[in-house]
């Protein structure tokens, strides 16, 4: 089972539960996952977006927010996107300039002193940075210029060069009019991200909640519990019958099936976004039904079972021997 590169990216927003409000819904337009490269062993995973656009910095901070909080208990994750802009604008190049400074992988302690300097500007048809001093000036040309170019590509900027001049007048008020102006524009970004988790943290309160199926605390388990030390499988890598994997995903669709010989099939819908599978289980006992009813979309699975080739639907599905809840800690 395939899902297009578009619906998989509808369905990590589905996942992380955000919604590009009315202003914003046009950067997403056709939006897709071109890729994701998974990590196994640092447990690092490299989303590849492509979008039309380079989102604005604020929307851009809500979706980072968002992804590496729901995330957090899976693996740590990076972003970089694609997007079909030619034209460098001058205002987005202003407001992600802090971030750029801070985020470009620099190892110096200039890279303060960056952070705080006046951001890159459009000049006709050149990119100017300017420097405070010869310090700083020397640092950008001999290190840290490709690396910031790189990290504007990555977030969807078109490739262009940076020029570094030696800044004569020394506008402090300038220099701080713009500090100000970029303090003002994170503390409202964490306002409206504390305010969003309060905000579901109510509502979680409020709702109630129907009575669990399963008895216990703790994630739901049926068979044995799979060590958080096994390899995880990406499921882009699974191309052929096997007698047994590990794979980890987010559940986007569950049905439950019952047969006239009482017994009940479970079939999960599973993503990890570098591919998606079918996973289906038997049940055995009531009690297998009863851990069938609590498994609900939303909910992050690791699975171990066998790679077959589903007669019915003639695509690779996971047979699972053991079936457990990724539970994630609660957000404070």
């Amino acid at each position: 089972m395939a899902l297009t590169k578009a619906e998989l990216f509808e369905k990590l927003l589905e996942q992380i539960k955000w919604q590009p409000n009315e202003s914003e819904q046009s950067y997403f337009e056709g939006a897709v996952i071109d890729k994701v490269v998974v990590h196994t062993k640092s447990r690092r995973w490299d989303f590849y977006i492509g979008l039309e656009a380079v989102l604005p910095y604020a929307t851009f901070i809500d979706l980072k927010n968002h992804i590496e909080l729901a995330f957090k208990e899976i693996a740590s994750v990076s972003l970089a996107f694609r997007t079909n802009s030619e034209q460098l604008e001058a205002g987005k190049l202003g407001d992600y300039w802090q971030w750029v400074a801070q985020n470009s992988g620099l190892n110096s302690p200039l890279q303060v002193s960056l952070a705080k300097n006046k951001p890159p500007y459009v000049d006709g048809k050149r990119v100017v940075l300017l420097a405070e001093n010869e310090l700083l000036q020397n640092f950008l040309k001999n290190e840290a210029l490709g690396k910031i170019e790189a990290t504007y590509q990555n977030l969807g900027f078109p490739k262009f060069n940076l020029n570094v001049l030696l800044d004569e007048t020394k506008s402090q008020a300038k220099i701080e009019e713009f500090k100000q102006k970029q303090a003002l524009s994170d503390a409202e970004l964490t306002k409206r991200a504390v305010e969003a988790i309060q905000k579901q943290n109510a509502k979680k309160k409020q709702t109630k909640q129907e009575p669990a199926p399963v008895t216990g605390e703790g994630p739901l388990l049926m068979g044995k519990a799979i060590s958080s030390d096994l390899p995880i499988r990406p499921m882009v890598e699974i191309t052929e019958e096997e007698r047994s994997v590990v794979i980890e995903g987010y559940v986007f669709d569950k049905e439950v099936r019952e047969f006239k010989s009482e017994r009940q099939l479970l079939t999960l819908k599973v993503t990890d976004y570098t591919s998606s599978f079918i996973v289906k289980k038997f049940s055995r006992t009531d009690e297998d039904k009863a851990f069938f009813a609590a498994f609900k979309t939303g909910m992050w699975v690791r699975v171990r079972g066998s790679v077959q080739e589903d007669s019915f639907i003639h695509d690779l599905t996971v047979n699972a021997y053991d079936l457990q809840e990724v539970k994630h800690a609660k957000r404070v």
